[in-house]
């Protein structure tokens, strides 16, 4: 691979089934249960990122989806002005070229015209390290949520 990935992001309103399956073993392999729950509750229409104020993104290169990242809100916070970054993967291969910033950016974005804090949970220390950087703060408050930014 060479140093340079092309890669666009992208908003996703019909995500095809077929494109998220193909990110579903790679996270199970690596012990990620999350992109399964993805795929089964988008299928089931139980979560598909569209109430007021989620989004849905993805990444994309050469027609293939090799990163994913949504907003929603959040069920857990019991009050409004919470969104909650969920089921962010970028496929392994494709990791270390800003991807991952990439998809966060438009959800940092979306999440600053609809909330007023967006939260997240990760209990892996080199996400939370990557979450951090891009100035999410660690936070022992809630059993619901280990990071967060104001907004």
């Amino acid at each position: 691979m060479s140093l340079e990935m092309h890669y666009s992001i992208q908003p996703i309103t019909e995500l095809p089934n077929d494109l998220l399956l193909e990110l579903v073993p790679f996270s199970e392999q690596e012990g990620y249960r999350h992109i399964r729950r993805l795929y089964d509750d988008y299928v089931s229409g139980s979560n598909t990122f569209s109430l007021p104020g989620e989004i849905l993104y993805g990444a994309y290169a050469d027609q293939r989806l090799i990163g994913i990242c949504g907003l929603n809100r959040d069920p857990h916070a019991g009050q409004d002005g919470v969104g909650r970054v969920r089921r962010m993967y970028v496929h392994p291969q494709f990791r270390r070229y800003g991807i991952g910033g990439a998809l966060l950016a438009p959800i940092m974005e979306h999440a600053r015209q609809h909330y007023r804090l967006l939260v997240l949970y990760t209990p892996d220390v080199a996400a939370g390290m990557f979450y951090e950087s891009l100035g999410f703060q660690r936070t022992e408050d809630t059993t619901q949520w280990n990071y967060m930014m104001l907004l």
